[in-house]
């Protein structure tokens, strides 16, 4: 609008005020000297560029400054213009006005700080500007309808549970270093470890043996077994002072309770166990099938046995390259499966799985084509194609101890594969080789494959 315009406006609107309009000539005038205060002040302000240019100033300035005391007199003088121009341009720009606009920011931010940090309420409101605390609550409470703590769980509850079964299925465990001493990054969330914990209760028999194997024997752990439950024969002897706590699928946490450990270790089948295991102690937990080199390392970390660990994988790494190498002559030409008789099918493992992944990634044994892809760790064929899979060994998970006998389909598969040339098959108990990966187990397991392979 050019100045001769700005000029007609006022008059129109000065004659229109000395007319009176139904209002008393002092009211008027009263009235007229705002509006042309505001007229003059509009024109001014706009000779500097665009109406938004103001509005993206006092923005600006609002997005550094929120957590500060503001007035609206100091924004105002920030854009060069009157107090109710700012917040008329103001709302024509945002769709609120200039201190709602400072509140829209504080809030969002003490949103996220709740939704992502552990910070006490009276902190966010600190750092929102808010120096009571009693009075963020209520603002908040204004804002988004419910209290600062219960928009806390319920977004917990809501956002964050995909979020968590995501990290349930995915999350690889870690460790960092921090002031207060090594951090263990689980599927649970963090433990840090300020005090090296001497009664450890474990829910699963790897960890037994990764205790083992650092020269530890936990206050508590699971066993195997359906009937009678016990230790597996493999490390029983480092268990003499351990108590039996039920098995991995049913463990007995009463008998946790009443060991008092001063921390817990489990896997992710015990995580509907985890609200009352928390009670009683830490816990910490693993993802199962998780690679045991890394939970050795971080078993490391958590006892203070950083350099028996390292020492551990450094001697199961030299040994595996030594017989890999001696294998490699022994098996060229031919190919090495790894089997396992369910039901009615066979699941023959890829080096995707874990028991796999020793044979085919440590051992560099040859894969046969039919499981070549590791898309899966396993894939599952009826009996009667077995002979597709066209290997030399084949390295067969048993059943019978845990089922008392060997099933029907064990038999037919050993049907399919005894052509007079039994050496072949190697029977090996799939309870041991699936289901237990601490280091102790893991080497037993390379004992058996080269008494297979080089016999």
């Amino acid at each position: 609008m050019t100045q001769a315009e700005w000029i007609e406006n006022a008059e129109k609107i000065v004659a229109k005020w000395r007319r009176g309009e139904g209002l008393e000539r002092f009211h008027a005038n009263a009235l007229l000297q705002v509006m042309i205060y505001e007229l003059i002040m509009d024109y001014e302000c706009g000779q500097g560029g665009a109406e938004s240019d103001m509005v993206d100033v006092v923005v600006s300035y609002i997005s550094s400054h929120y957590r500060q005391n503001l007035e609206l007199k100091e924004l105002a003088a920030l854009a060069g213009c009157s107090v109710r121009q700012l917040q008329r341009r103001f709302k024509q720009e945002k769709q609120l006005g200039p201190m709602e606009y400072v509140i829209q920011l504080r809030m969002e931010n003490a949103s996220r700080m709740l939704h992502h940090t552990d910070a006490p309420i009276g902190e966010i409101a600190d750092k929102m500007g808010y120096r009571d605390m009693y009075y963020f609550s209520r603002a908040f409470k204004k804002y988004y309808g419910v209290p600062p703590l219960r928009y806390r769980l319920a977004a917990a509850s809501e956002t964050d549970a995909n979020y968590a079964h995501s990290l349930l299925r995915n999350r690889l465990a870690s460790s960092y270093e921090s002031a207060q001493g090594p951090v263990i990054c689980h599927m649970r969330g963090e433990y840090t470890v300020t005090e090296l914990p001497q009664r450890i209760a474990v829910l699963d028999v790897q960890y037994a043996d990764h205790l083992i194997a650092l020269g530890l024997s936990p206050a508590g752990s699971v066993g195997v077994g359906s009937a009678t439950f016990h230790f597996p024969q493999y490390i029983r002897a480092g268990l003499q002072t351990t108590e039996l706590l039920g098995t991995y699928e049913y463990p007995d946490l009463l008998a946790v309770e009443r060991l008092s450990p001063d921390l817990i270790i489990c896997t992710e089948v015990h995580d509907q166990h985890v609200e009352r295991l928390s009670r009683i102690a830490p816990v910490i937990m693993f993802k199962r099938n998780e690679s045991w080199q890394n939970i050795l390392s971080l078993f490391g970390e958590l006892t203070g046995k950083r350099a028996e660990a390292k020492r551990i994988l450094a001697d199961y790494h030299r040994r595996t390259a030594l017989l890999s190498e001696e294998l490699a002559p022994v098996l060229a030409g031919k190919s090495v499966a790894l089997i396992r008789p369910l039901d009615s099918l066979v699941r023959v493992h890829s080096a995707a799985h874990r028991t796999g992944a020793v044979l085919y990634r440590d051992l560099g044994l040859p894969v046969p084509l039919f499981v070549s892809d590791t898309a899966d760790t396993a894939y599952h064929i009826s009996v009667d194609r077995l002979t597709a899979v066209q290997a030399s060994h084949y390295f067969l998970l048993s059943n019978e101890l845990m089922q008392d006998g060997i099933s029907a389909t064990e038999q037919r598969v050993w049907g399919m594969l005894d052509t007079g040339e039994r050496q072949q098959i190697h029977s090996v108990d799939a309870a041991t080789w699936i289901g237990c990966y601490g280091p102790t187990g893991i080497n037993g397991i390379v004992d058996q494959i080269e008494q297979a392979l080089l016999a």
